[in-house]
């Protein structure tokens, strides 16, 4: 979507017999060569500050601030991409 600069997807579960959805938005920004990752999800019904990073030989590496117990972390999300799926009824 966006001509190749942004993608979105949708997780569905349940956990103990409660529905959960989560989403989400990815957007690359053609000036500084970075990824945004949001996230939404059906328990906050917010869209949290994005984690910002690129990748590298197929490992991109994301990072956010945030708070974890009252106080100030720094989030880090790996991302490895070096597998690549082999869609259902494609295996030899």
């Amino acid at each position: 979507m966006l001509n190749g600069i942004g993608n979105i997807d949708n997780f569905l579960a349940t956990f103990d017999g409660v529905p959960f959805e989560g989403m989400t938005v990815r957007l690359f920004n053609k000036a500084t060569k970075l990824w945004s990752i949001y996230w939404a999800d059906s328990n906050a019904g917010v869209l949290d500050p994005p984690v910002l990073g690129s990748f590298e030989n197929n490992i991109g590496h994301f990072f956010t601030k945030d708070i974890y117990q009252g106080k100030n972390v720094l989030m880090v999300f790996r991302w490895d991409a070096r597998d690549k799926i082999i869609p259902f009824g494609a295996r030899p």
